[in-house]
This record gives C-alpha cells, sequence and structure tokens, in this order.
C-alpha cells in the first residue's frame, strides 16, 4: 500500500514544486526589472510633454526637443561585452534622437545617442529608459547593470 501512494504522490509533489520553483523566477526578474518602484506615466502625459532637461542622480544630462531630437552631455557607456570590466566609457557631448512608447508594463523612451566610432563601430548606442510622473512632472530611469539589484540613474526634468 505505500509503495502505490509514493508513486501517485511524489510525482505530483515533484511536479508542483517545479512549477512554483519556475514561477518565484519568472515573477522576481520580471517584478525587479520591471518594477524597482517605477510606476507609469498619467494616461493623458504624450511625447511632446516629455521635452525639457533632464539631470541624471548618478552622470548624463539629456535635453529632449520637439521632433524627437535631443542634445546629451556627461553621458557613460557600459559595454558588458566588452573588455571594460566594469567600466565606463565617457561620451563626448553630443546629439540624438529619442521615441517614446508606452507598453503593457511600462512607458519607454528609447535614446539613440550618435558617438565616436571608439565608443560604437555604428556611431550610435541605444538605451532603454522608464518614464513615471505627470506631465508637468515627468521623471525617466536608466536601469545600470543587473535589474535585479535595481540600480538606477533617475533622470529628473529640471
Amino acid at each position: 500500500m505505500s509503495h502505490w501512494i509514493f508513486a501517485r504522490v511524489v510525482p505530483g509533489v515533484v511536479l508542483a514544486a517545479t512549477a512554483l520553483l519556475l514561477a518565484g523566477m519568472l515573477t522576481s526578474c520580471t517584478a525587479n526589472y520591471f518594477g524597482c518602484g517605477i510606476s507609469r506615466l498619467d494616461d493623458e502625459v504624450k511625447a511632446g510633454n516629455l521635452d525639457g532637461r533632464y539631470v541624471g542622480s548618478e552622470y548624463g544630462t539629456l535635453r529632449l526637443l520637439p521632433g524627437g531630437k535631443l542634445r546629451f552631455g556627461d553621458w557613460r557607456h557600459f559595454d558588458a561585452f566588452s573588455d571594460l570590466d566594469g567600466e565606463s566609457i565617457n561620451i563626448p557631448p553630443g546629439v540624438g534622437r529619442w521615441e517614446f512608447a508606452r507598453t503593457e508594463s511600462a512607458d519607454e523612451l528609447a535614446i539613440h545617442l550618435s558617438v565616436p566610432h571608439s565608443v560604437s563601430e555604428d556611431g550610435e548606442v541605444t538605451y532603454e529608459l522608464r518614464a513615471d510622473g505627470s506631465a508637468d512632472d515627468p521623471t525617466l530611469y536608466q536601469i545600470l547593470g543587473d535589474p535585479d539589484a535595481c540600480d538606477l540613474n533617475t533622470l529628473e526634468r529640471k
């Protein structure tokens, strides 16, 4: 009788434990990556409401201009796939472009910075920033490094 119980109960317990473990791993990564205390922009916020000058808590200034253009200064580039070993490259001030998109889970800005070929072979680097706040007080967030650590460069409009 105990063999019958073992053969029926143990596989079900193993399956349930595996499902819980996988769900926990996925929820942890997703919650932190899209979470980190970042909410959403108010529903009425449009791309034009985001124009302005932003100053980062860790580094960088961005000036989002009408028509999807931008200017940047004091920006750093971290390349996880290079020999930098956690170090960053200072990017000289320059220009670029930006795009705003709302997804199911976040409000995002893609910023494309024109950079010297010594920084990127194709002369451009792209960053995905998260955004929250209102039309009068938006804030941008750049996730630095491991998303689970929630290290942020918070860019506030000044």
